[in-house]
């Protein structure tokens, strides 16, 4: 058998980074054995043999006032919990918008339902344990003198009211404990500084705290643009970019009298506003299915930035991104073909069957034969997007996404009213 000591250790008002302290471990039977273990700041675990007989534990502080969580297994090597955290990666997600990041995580493999997170956030150091984080940042013992269970002290602890007016929420460390959820945001961060990000998990079945995961970061705030290439479409996900996205055009070689800009949002309503050298040269407007914006006499090497925000945060949820096509060529040429002044359809409703409706619209001008495709589904009346945009890895949605589609080659007649009518099954 084999008895893993796991033990805390934290500092007492002091700014140095480890302090030494002395863990004695005697078996009282008539083998005596002694261990002599030297802890620093932070977590120690020590491995040894044992044999089955009562234990005493003897812990000194050579340096200074300090406490400790010890924790006690005879599991086959270590605690489940750290083998597993072992595993953990600690995804870093930045919100340009708010000068900032979110820490997201996997759930606890071992105990998941009672494992609880905090997180801590500095800008020059890590810590070994989350009570060493605690006592730098609120500089006092725990609140009481005899032995306590884990979470009692380090999920509890609570500045010291005489420090208050000289400690805030925004003094590293920052510590801030989110219970079961698994993602944590910090805010106002400093362009091009490092973070260092720490997750520690207590699992409530045993009070036992450890690391769970830690990463870093030299924070850029910036929005970097997205090269457009002329003629080709880019795609962008307005969640990953929290929100807002710029994408940069620059005019090729022996352009035409005319820049072209096609907008495609996929999902919701956004703003989009495009600038020259600083200067707002289209202003912001509202996109919602579909936008062509045109611009004469464009220069050579001159450089467009498009600038794409959503309207709501909320609304991030709700949208996959944006799709968006720069062309200095004729747009006939374009991969998107130009579009009427309107885009809505309308049933002819004295046309209307006990199994088809027959629907028109205004087909695409310039063009002798289009192919369209219409998509029908059961559900509520609601207002939906008509454009519907590529994922990330290029591929369109599924036609088992509707309940019926139909796809035909319509040639433009006299009456420039396109028409087709869909069968339901019964």
């Amino acid at each position: 058998m084999c008895l893993i000591l796991t033990t805390y250790r934290a500092m007492f008002r002091s700014q140095r980074i480890c302090t030494k302290g002395l863990l004695k471990v005697k078996n009282s039977d008539k083998h005596t054995r002694t261990h002599n273990l030297k802890v620093s700041t932070g977590m120690s675990t020590s491995y040894f043999p044992a044999v089955k007989g009562l234990y005493m534990l003897q812990l000194l502080a050579q340096e200074m006032d300090t406490y400790v969580h010890i924790y006690v297994s005879t599991e086959e090597g270590g605690p489940k919990t750290i083998q597993s955290a072992r595993l953990q990666k600690i995804k870093i997600i930045q919100r340009q918008r708010r000068k900032g990041v979110t820490l997201r995580w996997r759930p606890s493999l071992v105990d998941p339902q009672s494992t609880t997170y905090c997180a801590v956030v500095h800008d020059q150091k890590t810590y070994g344990s989350l009570c060493a984080a605690q006592a730098d940042k609120f500089g006092i013992l725990p609140p009481v003198s005899r032995p306590v269970a884990a979470s009692q002290t380090v999920i509890s602890w609570q500045p010291s009211t005489q420090n208050h007016s000289t400690r805030t929420d925004d003094t590293f460390p920052i510590i801030g404990c989110v219970g079961r959820s698994t993602q944590y945001t910090t805010l106002n961060l400093k362009q091009g500084k490092n973070y260092y990000f720490q997750v520690f998990a207590t699992d409530g079945q045993n009070n036992f705290t450890y690391p769970y995961g830690s990463a870093s970061l030299i924070f850029d705030g910036r929005v970097k643009p997205i090269r457009l290439k002329n003629g080709i479409s880019a795609y962008a996900n307005l969640k990953k970019y929290d929100g807002k996205v710029v994408f940069r055009y620059k005019i090729p070689k022996n352009p035409g009298k005319q820049l072209k800009v096609i907008i495609i949002p996929c999902g919701s309503v956004v703003y989009v506003e495009v600038l020259k050298k600083g200067s707002v040269i289209v202003a912001k407007r509202n996109v919602l299915n579909y936008e062509k914006i045109t611009i004469d006499s464009p220069t050579e090497s001159s450089r467009y930035y498009i600038k794409v925000f959503a309207v709501e945060r909320a609304e991030l949820d709700k949208s996959a991104g944006i799709e968006i096509l720069a062309s200095t060529k004729q747009l006939s040429k374009a991969l998107l073909p130009p579009m009427p002044h309107t885009t809505s359809l309308n049933e002819y409703k004295p046309l209307r069957t006990c199994d088809s409706v027959t629907i028109g619209w205004i087909p695409v001008p310039g063009r002798a034969v289009s192919h369209y495709c219409i998509s029908a589904r059961e559900g509520e009346l609601e207002q939906v997007n008509s454009m519907a945009c590529p994922a990330k890895n290029g591929k369109i949605m599924k036609a088992d996404d509707y309940v019926v589609k139909y796809c035909k080659d319509i040639a433009q007649s006299d009456n420039f009213i396109a028409k087709i009518t869909i069968f339901t099954d019964n």
